[in-house]
């Protein structure tokens, strides 16, 4: 069985967007920084505020939550991707 160029075509789209998804993370990594520094000094609190001890700062939690928003978006965009033949 041989391979048409349409198959060849599907594999290096999908490989391209597999690639392209990493430094997409790194970029809204850097996204999710800014909106949380922003957030901070708009509402006036201060970046290392805990609300129980061993919870991170509201900084550092906005950034989380929007990271694993992401992380699921890019694990629901792969496997979209893996549904294509």
């Amino acid at each position: 069985m041989y391979l048409n160029f349409n198959d060849y075509l599907i594999c290096f789209i999908k490989s391209l967007l597999m690639s392209l998804l990493i430094p997409l993370i790194f970029f809204l990594t850097k996204i999710n920084y800014i909106i949380g520094n922003s957030l901070c000094n708009y509402l006036n609190i201060p970046k290392n505020l805990t609300l129980t001890v061993m919870s991170p700062g509201f900084f550092v939690e906005v950034i989380l939550i929007l990271f694993f928003i992401e992380i699921i978006f890019v694990f629901f965009v792969i496997y979209k991707l893996s549904k294509i033949n």
